[in-house]
């Protein structure tokens, strides 16, 4: 996930999500995951090849729930105003398509 602020404090946080710190092919360091309220590392995503990004080991960690717990959600503590939220996305244990929903 990367949160990018406004024009005015161009703040950016990016997190990892199941993962710890780490750095990309820019020298940005992702932080370790935080933030939501439930959820556990995938015993599958290390086993994954994810191609046509610079930064695979992004792809190597993932958090996810089981039906039995609470959907998944993400909460971060940032001031009001306008912020552009891009969010990165790998299938890498092999769902069926159109199981997922985003």
């Amino acid at each position: 996930m990367l949160f990018a602020a406004n024009a005015k404090s161009q703040t950016t946080l990016r997190v990892n999500a199941g993962a710890p710190p780490t750095p990309d092919s820019q020298g940005h360091l992702w932080s370790a995951d935080y933030g939501f309220n439930t959820g556990t590392p995938s015993s599958c995503a290390p086993a994954a090849t994810v191609a046509g990004t610079p930064d695979p080991q992004l792809y190597k960690r993932r958090a996810g729930t089981l039906p039995i717990f609470p959907r998944m959600q993400y909460a971060f503590s940032v001031p009001n105003g306008p912020y552009t939220v891009t969010l990165y996305f790998a299938e890498t244990c092999a769902y069926t398509p159109g199981m997922r929903v985003f």
